[in-house]
């Protein structure tokens, strides 16, 4: 919970910093606190919020991130006077602790603690996904206004750019377009790929002459409940080429275990799907059945590889005796291994 003025708070991070700043807001009850105290988050939270970064368990990478972190701040400038508030009073980690601690700036309370009305509200888990700081502040905005049940934000371009902290020249440029390339075209993506409340509907410009002087943002309630109604539709679809495709192996065996065992063979009766993804009915030899779950194709394919291996090894390891001793349907799958091994070579 924030509120709604520090959703144009003048500031710039990277996405990972601003995800776990996020993260440390979190912490806070917004409603009953009154005064900021020293909160902790524990360094498994803060690696699944940085997943997607290769050096999360580097822990210089981590003490870089608290570095720049410490090193933030809120910038206002309302037209007779500026200030520049760093966000924390301090953070800090010790080597033998899974856990930071910090507490915020004082000065920054109003925007934070004792929330009664004009905040905001989000889940975490909605700008989880994102990888810019550019779309996860835009959205921000726009679920802002979307609260106060206003459907259109019309905002200053300079302002803006101010506000996302980007390079005062930028937003006195006459060429609008790396603006609108580099931040606009990836935040409507990011609008479009993830299940967000907010619906984008249309991002225009107001001109001067050559020169964009207002965005336009329009946007609305997403049917959320269409939209995953329709993701499910297409994951069936999905689920349901992948189990008819894997029919084929519908009769074969394969052995699951590192020696060659009859307990360790399983034979494939049959496949079936639904919204978990798809499943491999198998039976050993004692008639005890499984479904095995195989959730992407890749996890088919190596079943179809333990199949061609299985038949291979039991060609090679069986004597004259074994055979004789075969059931009619094993007999069957030996002759199928050895037809398998002479095209082989």
């Amino acid at each position: 919970m924030q509120l709604n003025d520090f959703s144009y708070a003048r500031f710039n991070m990277s996405v990972s910093e601003f995800k776990i700043f996020l993260a440390m807001l979190a912490t806070l009850d917004s409603v009953n606190q009154t005064e900021f105290t020293e909160q902790e988050v524990t360094t498994r939270e803060l690696a699944e919020i940085l997943q997607h970064e290769k050096n999360i368990n580097n822990e210089s990478y981590l003490y870089d991130i608290m570095q720049k972190l410490a090193e933030k701040t809120y910038f206002s400038d309302n037209g007779e006077s500026a200030i520049a508030v760093p966000f924390f009073k301090y953070i800090k980690k010790q080597d033998d602790k899974a856990f930071l601690k910090f507490k915020f700036n004082d000065t920054l309370k109003p925007f934070f603690l004792e929330l009664r009305r004009d905040f905001v509200k989000f889940n975490y888990t909605e700008i989880k996904d994102l990888r810019s700081f550019y779309s996860i502040r835009l959205y921000i905005m726009l679920l802002t206004e979307l609260r106060q049940n206003r459907q259109c934000l019309i905002i200053d371009y300079k302002t803006l750019c101010d506000t996302l902290g980007l390079p005062r020249h930028r937003a006195e440029r006459k060429d609008f377009g790396v603006f609108n390339q580099k931040i606009l075209t990836n935040f409507r993506k990011d609008m479009l790929l993830n299940a967000f409340n907010v619906e984008l509907l249309d991002v225009s410009t107001e001109k001067v002459g050559k020169r964009v002087e207002r965005l336009i943002f329009t946007f609305d309630y997403r049917a959320i409940n269409k939209r995953l109604e329709g993701q499910n539709k297409r994951l069936m679809a999905r689920y349901r080429n992948i189990a008819d495709k894997a029919r084929f192996l519908i009769g074969e065996s394969f052995y699951m275990g590192k020696e060659y065992k009859p307990r360790d063979v399983w034979k494939i009766l049959d496949t079936s799907h639904n919204e978990n993804g798809v499943f491999i009915l198998v039976e050993n030899w004692r008639k005890y059945r499984v479904n095995v779950p195989c959730r992407d194709w890749n996890a088919i394919k190596h079943i179809e590889h333990l199949v061609k291996k299985y038949k291979l090894t039991l060609y090679a390891r069986l004597t004259l005796k074994d055979i004789e001793a075969m059931s009619f349907e094993k007999l069957e799958l030996y002759q199928k291994a050895k037809n398998l091994k002479s095209l082989l070579k």
